[in-house]
């Protein structure tokens, strides 16, 4: 009997394991930068390139974020593009971003490099729209 519940709570406390690592998939950095997505957030600019749409953002947000335009994907550092957000997230003025400039965007999660880590990457993907998470990479529903 002693046996039994032995083997039951180990059984507990492997599966409890297995979920909270499954839930620590994504690094601590990439969680701060989703957190920081929500945030409200209100822009409108006209016909402004890519980087400085990003260093505006950076300037209405209390805490930084860090941003990579992949040039070598396609995104110019000028790409001019115009969008208005009224007391809306983050996430969604990078996702009307993304529609006006045919592009897509993720969060960087890669603890072993903390230089790129928790970045939001800027790219063109010719195999799908990423909104948020790198194409394959999605969380499961």
């Amino acid at each position: 009997m002693k046996f039994w519940i032995s083997g039951l709570a180990l059984g507990i406390l492997s599966l409890s394991f297995v979920a909270s690592a499954a839930a620590q998939e994504e690094s601590k950095a990439a969680q701060a930068t989703r957190k920081k997505l929500a945030m409200k957030i209100t822009m409108d600019l006209k016909e402004t390139g890519i980087k400085a749409w990003t260093e505006e953002i950076a300037r209405e947000l209390d805490m930084p974020l860090k941003f990579f335009i992949d040039a070598a994907s396609g995104v110019s550092n000028n790409t001019k593009l115009s969008a208005k957000v009224s007391k809306g997230t983050v996430e969604s003025l990078l996702n009307k971003l993304a529609d006006a400039g045919d592009f897509g965007w993720y969060v960087e999660s890669n603890a072993a490099k903390n230089t790129v880590d928790g970045r939001i990457v800027f790219r063109k993907n010719t195999k799908g729209k990423e909104r948020g998470y790198e194409l394959g990479k999605e969380p499961k529903k």
